[in-house]
């Protein structure tokens, strides 16, 4: 089954994801100057926006990947 977004073309699997891409992407809030995403908080854009920077300060000690979001390091290290 796939649920399919009302406003465009995108569709998935999961319900939880059509969920998400409807706030993201057709709901008001504070878009991202570099792409189409938007957030419902000034400080989730923010965060978003260091992204699209050529930042990456986080460094994992066992290979060269590296990030701009320390969560991401954590993830990618478990």
């Amino acid at each position: 089954k796939f649920y399919r977004c009302s406003q465009c073309s995108y569709k998935t699997d999961r319900k939880n994801n059509l969920k998400r891409h409807l706030l993201t992407m057709h709901e008001p809030g504070y878009p991202c100057a570099v792409c189409d995403r938007k957030f419902s908080r000034k400080a989730l854009m923010k965060r978003h926006s260091v992204v699209h920077e050529s930042r990456r300060e986080y460094n994992c000690l066992l290979c060269n990947y590296s990030t701009s979001h320390k969560s991401n390091l954590d993830r990618h290290v478990k």
